[in-house]
C-alpha cells in the first residue's frame, strides 16, 4: 500500500500512462482507507466492551428476577392441576352413580305397570340429562386440565431455558470483566476508561474524513465512467425488449385458439350456420362474465348438452344456465350438475324445467334439514326412477331421500335405502314367505301394501314404518330385516325412530315449486357475491378480452402460416438434398446480424468517447498524483492506529 507508484515519462506517452493509472492508484487509496477503518473499529470495539458489561450485568438482574416469577407460576399451576384432577375423580364417581342409577330405572321399566313406567320414564328422562351433563363437566374439566398441563410444560421449558441463560449470562460476565481487566480498563472505573478511548477514537475519525473526502472526487468521476459502461450493457438487451412487447399479442392469439378450439367440439355435435354459431360462441364469452364457469367450460357444457340430444339453441342456452345455477349453488362441478339434470330428464320423465324443479326442491330441503343438496340430487340421480317405479311421486321420493340423508348416512346408503324400500314394499304376490309372514306379524297384507304404495307411496310407507314401531323391542330387528333386506335394516330403523323429520319434510315437498326454486336463486346469488366468485368473473372478463382481440388477429396468423409451412417444408426438402442452402441460410443469417451490430456500434461509440474525455480530465487535474500521495498518507495513518492498538491492548 505504501508502495511508491512509479511512471517511466515519455514525452509522447506520459498523459496515456497517467490515465491508465488512475484505476490502479485509486485502487490502493481505497484499500488503505479499508485498513484505517479497521483500526478506528477497534478503538470502538473496546467501547462497546465497556457497555456490554454494564449490559450483561443489567441482563443478569433481569434473569434473576424472570426466574423468580417462573418458580411461582409452575407452583401454582402445579396446585390448580392437582384441584382439577381431584374434581375429575369426584365428577367420573357422578357418572359412574347416574349409570348405575340409570340402568336400574330401566329394569324397573320392564316390570311396572303403564301407569308407573310413565313416573319411572321421567326420572329416567331426568337422569339421563344429568348425565349428559355429568359427562360435558367431565369433558369441560379435563380439557382445563389439559390446558394447565400444557401450561405447566411451558413453564418448565421456560425455566429451563433462563436457568441456561443465566449460567451463559454469568460466564459471560466473568470472560467480559477479565477481557477488560487484561487490557488495563478497570471495571471498577468504567466511566473513566470510556472518556479515554472515546477522546482517541475521535481524533483517528477525523483523520479518516479527511481520506474519505478525497476519495469521493475520484469515484465521482469513476462513476461516470461506470454510467456509461451499464449503457453499452443495455444496448444487448434490445432484442430481448422487443420480443418482450410481443409477448401480449402472442398471449391473446393463444387465449383465442384455445376457445375456437374449445368451441369446435360444439359445431361437431349441434347443427348451425356461421352466423348461428358465431352468436353462440358470443353468448357463451358474454355468459362467462356474470358467472364464475370459464368460456372453455361454457362450451363443454353446449357440447354435453348437444350430445345429450338438445338440438334447439335456445334451449342449449336454458340447459348451460340452468347448470351452471345448480353448479355454484351445489358448490359441485359444472359438467356434474349438468349430468344430473340430464339424468333427472331420463329417469324421472321430467323436461328441463321439471329437472330444475327437482334441483329447486332439493335446495329446499337442504335448507330446512342437515342434509347436502348435492347429495339430495346424487341419490335422486342414483335411485330416483326406482322409487318412481315403487309409486313414489318425484317430490315424496326427494323427501324420502332428504330425511334418510339428514340420519347422517352417506349418499349411497341413503340410494340403497330409498331403492329397497321402493322394490320391497311392491312385491306383492312376488313377495318371499318370511317377508309375507313379517308383514302378516304386524298386521299388513303383502298384496295390499303393494297396490297402495301406487296410491299413495309416502303414507303407506308411514303406515308400515308405524306398524313396525308397534311391534314388540326383540322382534323389530328381525322385522325390518325381513321385509326391507338386511343391507337396509339400519337406514330404515333410523327412518322409523325419526318419523316427524319425514313427515316435515314431506310436507315442505309439497309447497309450491315457485318456493322450492325462490330458493335455489337465493342460493345462487348468495354464492356468485363472494369475493372468489368476484375474481373469477373479473378473469372471465380479462379472458373476454384476449379473445376478442386475440381471434381478430386469427385470419391474418392463418394466412401467413400456410404458405410459411409449405416455404419452410419446401427449404427443408431442399437442405436435405443440397447441402449448400444450410450455408447460404446461414451467410444471410450472420449478413443480418453484422448489420444489426452496425447499427448499435454508433451508439456504443459516443459512450466509449465519453469514458475516453473523463479518463482525461481525471489526468489533467492531477488526481491521480494526489490518489498516491493519499495512498502513501492512510498506509502511514495506519501503521500509527497498528501501533496505538498495541498500546492499548497492551495497557
Amino acid at each position: 500500500m505504501t508502495e511508491k507508484i512509479s511512471f517511466v515519462l515519455d514525452a509522447s506517452v506520459k498523459g496515456v500512462k497517467d490515465i491508465v493509472s488512475t484505476t490502479t492508484a485509486t485502487e490502493r487509496l481505497t484499500a488503505a482507507l479499508a485498513e484505517q477503518r479497521g483500526e478506528v473499529q477497534s478503538l470502538n470495539g473496546q467501547l462497546k466492551g465497556i457497555k456490554g458489561f454494564e449490559a450483561a450485568e443489567l441482563r443478569a438482574e433481569k434473569l434473576s428476577a424472570q426466574l423468580t416469577e417462573t418458580q411461582s407460576t409452575m407452583t401454582s399451576l402445579s396446585a390448580a392441576i392437582a384441584e382439577s384432577k381431584q374434581k375429575t375423580t369426584q365428577l367420573r364417581g357422578e357418572y359412574n352413580l347416574t349409570q348405575n342409577e340409570i340402568r336400574g330405572l330401566n329394569q324397573e321399566m320392564q316390570q311396572a305397570s303403564k301407569e308407573g313406567a310413565q313416573a319411572l320414564q321421567i326420572k329416567l328422562k331426568e337422569a339421563q340429562l344429568r348425565l349428559e351433563s355429568l359427562n360435558t363437566e367431565i369433558y369441560q374439566n379435563k380439557s382445563q386440565t389439559n390446558d394447565l398441563s400444557v401450561a405447566y410444560k411451558r413453564a418448565s421449558g421456560k425455566l429451563g431455558k433462563l436457568t441456561d441463560r443465566q449460567e451463559k449470562q454469568h460466564s459471560t460476565l466473568n470472560k467480559l470483566k477479565s477481557s477488560l481487566q487484561a487490557a488495563g480498563v478497570s471495571t471498577d472505573k468504567l466511566g473513566d476508561e470510556q472518556n479515554r478511548l472515546k477522546q482517541q477514537a475521535d481524533k483517528a475519525t477525523l483523520a479518516l474524513e479527511k481520506q474519505n473526502a478525497r476519495l469521493k472526487e475520484m469515484q465521482s468521476i469513476q462513476g461516470r465512467i461506470d454510467s456509461r459502461k451499464a449503457k453499452l450493457g443495455e444496448i444487448g438487451s434490445e432484442a430481448t425488449g422487443l420480443a418482450a412487447a410481443a409477448a401480449p399479442i402472442v398471449g391473446s392469439i393463444w387465449t383465442a385458439i384455445k376457445n375456437e378450439s374449445s368451441f369446435a367440439d360444439v359445431k361437431k355435435v349441434v347443427n348451425m350456420s356461421d352466423e348461428q354459431s358465431s352468436e353462440l360462441q358470443s353468448w357463451a364469452l358474454k355468459t362467462s362474465t356474470t358467472t364464475p364457469m370459464s368460456a372453455d367450460n361454457i362450451n363443454a357444457m353446449l357440447a354435453a348438452g348437444g350430445q345429450s340430444g338438445i338440438k334447439d339453441i335456445n334451449e342449449l342456452k336454458s340447459f348451460v344456465l340452468d347448470s351452471a345455477k345448480m353448479g355454484v349453488a351445489f358448490d359441485m362441478d359444472a359438467g356434474q350438475a349438468g349430468e344430473a339434470l340430464s339424468v333427472f330428464k331420463a329417469a324421472l320423465g321430467v323436461d328441463q324445467q321439471g329437472a330444475m324443479n327437482v334441483a329447486g326442491l332439493a335446495n329446499y330441503l337442504s335448507n330446512n334439514s342437515n342434509a347436502k343438496a348435492k347429495d339430495i340430487a346424487g341419490v335422486m340421480a342414483r335411485e330416483g326412477a326406482s322409487a318412481k317405479t315403487g309409486g313414489f311421486k318425484v317430490n315424496e321420493s326427494t323427501a324420502l331421500s332428504a330425511s334418510l340423508l339428514s340420519l347422517g348416512m352417506g349418499e349411497e346408503r341413503a340410494a340403497t335405502a330409498l331403492k329397497n324400500i321402493s322394490g320391497r314394499l311392491t312385491l306383492g304376490d312376488a313377495a318371499s314367505g318370511t317377508q309375507q309372514k313379517a308383514m302378516a306379524s304386524i298386521g299388513l297384507d303383502a298384496d295390499d301394501i303393494a297396490a297402495r304404495m301406487q296410491d299413495d307411496a309416502s303414507g303407506t310407507l308411514i303406515e308400515v314404518l308405524n306398524a313396525v314401531n308397534q311391534a314388540p323391542k326383540e322382534d323389530k330387528s328381525a322385522i325390518l330385516s325381513q321385509i326391507f333386506g338386511e343391507e337396509a335394516k339400519g337406514a330404515v330403523a333410523s327412518l322409523s325412530g325419526n318419523m316427524a323429520n319425514f313427515s316435515k319434510l314431506l310436507t315442505l315437498s309439497k309447497e309450491d315449486s315457485t318456493v322450492h326454486l325462490d330458493s335455489l336463486d337465493q342460493e345462487y346469488n348468495a354464492r356468485i357475491s363472494t369475493t372468489g366468485s368476484g375474481i373469477d368473473m373479473f378473469v372471465n372478463k380479462l379472458n373476454r378480452l384476449s379473445v376478442v382481440f386475440g381471434t381478430a388477429l386469427l385470419p391474418a396468423l392463418n394466412w401467413v402460416l400456410e404458405p410459411l409451412g409449405k416455404g419452410v417444408d419446401l427449404l427443408a426438402n431442399f437442405a436435405e438434398a443440397n447441402t449448400g442452402v444450410t450455408q447460404a441460410v446461414g451467410i444471410g443469417v450472420a449478413a443480418f446480424i453484422g448489420l444489426k451490430g452496425v447499427l448499435l456500434a454508433g451508439k456504443a461509440l459516443s459512450l466509449v468517447f465519453g469514458n475516453s474525455i473523463d479518463k482525461t480530465r481525471l489526468f489533467t487535474k492531477g488526481l491521480n498524483r494526489e490518489t498516491q500521495d493519499g495512498g502513501r498518507i492512510a498506509a502511514l495513518a495506519a501503521k500509527r492506529w497498528r501501533s496505538l492498538n498495541a498500546a492499548v491492548s497492551s495497557s
